[in-house]
């Protein structure tokens, strides 16, 4: 025990440079972040686990999905942050079944349904037809200047 209370001591006294240490390696090492971080869900859930370093590089720059620039290692989730998906989800993290995608298109997937995303996908063909029109207005306005 008089190890553990040590290690738990260091700890406390070195906490913040310890999380500028793991940081650092984070932003250095984003795929290697990624899988110890999946390894520890699937763990936790019980999951099949599997997959390896070059089963995840070379890491793209674009999301797949919604095609906005990844963010890797920050500090807090934002639409852009790279988050790694299981494309069916009771096989866990194995080969060929994860893909890095952003957190919004991650999110937006577990958080819908087929029938909300049809909807939004509606919505957005609308928004689409509209912009065009606006496009329309103001190039036809312009050569009449």
């Amino acid at each position: 025990m008089k190890v553990k209370r040590n290690r738990l001591g260091y700890y406390a006294t070195n906490a913040k440079h310890l999380r500028a240490k793991q940081h650092e390696w984070k932003l250095e090492n984003p795929a290697s972040f990624m899988i110890v971080q999946a390894r520890s869900r699937a763990k936790k859930r019980g999951l099949k686990f599997d997959i390896e370093l070059s089963d995840l590089l070379p890491l793209p720059t674009f999301c797949p999905v919604y095609g906005i620039p990844l963010v890797y290692g920050a500090t807090r989730r934002q639409a852009g942050t790279a988050s790694l998906d299981r494309l069916e989800p009771s096989k866990g993290y194995v080969k060929g079944n994860v893909a890095v995608i952003s957190w919004k298109a991650n999110n937006d997937k577990w958080a819908s349904t087929a029938e909300q995303l049809e909807v939004r996908l509606q919505k957005s063909e609308r928004k689409i037809v509209e912009l065009r029109a606006l496009v329309n207005y103001v190039s036809a306005r312009k050569k009449r200047t």
